[in-house]
């Protein structure tokens, strides 16, 4: 808390060009000692608009490897990043890529995720994908409001326009300040369904907001598929529906899966736990949802599987696949 009061206070006093460059020297300084070591380094989301706040915003960065030797290049990089971030603090959202590996999970990623990292986009063997438009839409608005669920419940003065550009990026218009509802309803609305939807989220994101966990048993079928549709990534642990999910519904949760397929594969070089379990949750609860399963998410889990494999144990060679 007396954290994010500094950090307001600092914001409001020092005009945002100075307040740029302490951002701006550690992006220079990231670029200089892991571009020795294969990468180029380039800052993403927000720090690329006018929604960044010196201070208050994070330096998110992305790391792309181009070198074939990246198994003996990766422990130099994750010993990097750890010195670095006590050096800067805000830098703690680090994706990173190989340029060998990247058209195995491309297929995967969310277009709307895409346009935050414009020079990431520029890289990618990007055809079409296997989503509609409007479902990748609603889950991008629904995956970003995980990541500022907090922020948007404390400092929601300060989420303006942050806000304003998701709904931008989305093809959508945000009218007035930002709020938990509001982003629901549009995401919800977007690909046509019930308010029955919007409420039973709204409720599942309050309880988030306040720790409780939602409980299954006792909901009613409805309520159940509603959540399944839209959370798969939260529910994993719980039984699936009584009746498998079809059509729209089953598309949103593959929407969700490869979201959190392709997220899974940005970190997975510098996570330090294993991912396996989770992604054997994920793929459970998939085939106790969906009785057409699609290839491209099978093959995406199993792909993500012997890439972390790799991550983890080392296997001398990139090409996992």
């Amino acid at each position: 808390m007396r954290t994010r009061a500094f950090r307001k206070l600092a914001n409001s006093l020092i005009p945002a060009r100075l307040g740029r460059l302490p951002y701006a020297a550690s992006l220079l300084f990231l670029k200089s000692k892991l571009g020795r070591l294969g990468c180029e380094v380039w800052a993403r989301n927000s720090y690329l608009g006018e929604s960044f706040q010196p201070f208050l915003s994070d330096l998110d960065i992305t790391l792309f490897h181009t070198q074939a030797e990246w198994d003996q290049s990766l422990p130099k990089i994750r010993a990097c990043l750890n010195q670095i971030n006590s050096k800067f603090p805000w830098i703690v959202d680090v994706n990173c890529y190989h340029s060998l590996d990247l058209h195995h999970f491309s297929p995967l990623a969310n277009r709307y995720e895409l346009k935050r990292d414009p020079q990431l986009l520029a890289q990618l063997p990007f055809g079409n994908s296997f989503l509609s438009t409007d479902v990748e839409r609603a889950i991008f608005l629904l995956r970003s409001l995980d990541g500022d669920l907090n922020n948007l419940v404390n400092c929601p003065e300060l989420r303006i326009g942050k806000w304003k550009r998701h709904f931008e990026i989305a093809e959508l218009i945000l009218e007035g300040p930002p709020s938990v509802e509001k982003i629901i309803r549009a995401a919800v609305k977007v690909v046509g369904l019930a308010e029955n939807d919007s409420h039973t989220l709204i409720q599942f994101y309050q309880n988030q907001v306040i720790g409780r966990q939602i409980d299954l048993p006792g909901k009613s079928e409805d309520v159940i598929h509603t959540l399944w549709r839209w959370l798969p990534q939260g529910l994993s642990h719980l039984p699936g529906p009584y009746s498998k999910l079809t059509g729209l519904s089953q598309e949103l949760m593959e929407a969700q899966i490869a979201w959190e397929i392709w997220g899974l594969y940005s970190r997975v070089p510098l996570l330090t736990y294993p991912v396996g379990p989770h992604l054997e949750r994920l793929r459970l609860s998939y085939g106790q949802c969906v009785a057409n399963q699609n290839p491209l998410i099978l093959d995406g889990l199993q792909k993500l599987q012997s890439y972390a494999q790799w991550a983890n144990d080392g296997i001398k060679s990139p090409h996992v696949f």
